[in-house]
């Protein structure tokens, strides 16, 4: 069973343009790791999210702040 969300409960349904050459490698990566390329693009976009986040701290601004 391919690994997805349980629930889209709470989610933003969105779109994303992709070059060919980084959706071909995506596409793979989502077979290889038997997961929906959805999953996986979540997976990706909570972990820059975080990284962001984890060094606008260490820099003594929150995450938020970088909006504005």
């Amino acid at each position: 069973m391919k690994k997805r969300a349980e629930s889209r409960d709470d989610m933003v349904v969105t779109t994303v343009a992709l070059r060919r050459d980084v959706h071909r490698r995506l596409a793979i990566a989502a077979i290889e790791e038997n997961a929906a390329i959805t999953e996986l693009v979540r997976q990706a976009v909570e972990g820059w999210l975080g990284r962001r986040e984890h060094f606008a701290r260490l820099r003594g601004r929150k995450g938020t702040d970088l909006l504005t």
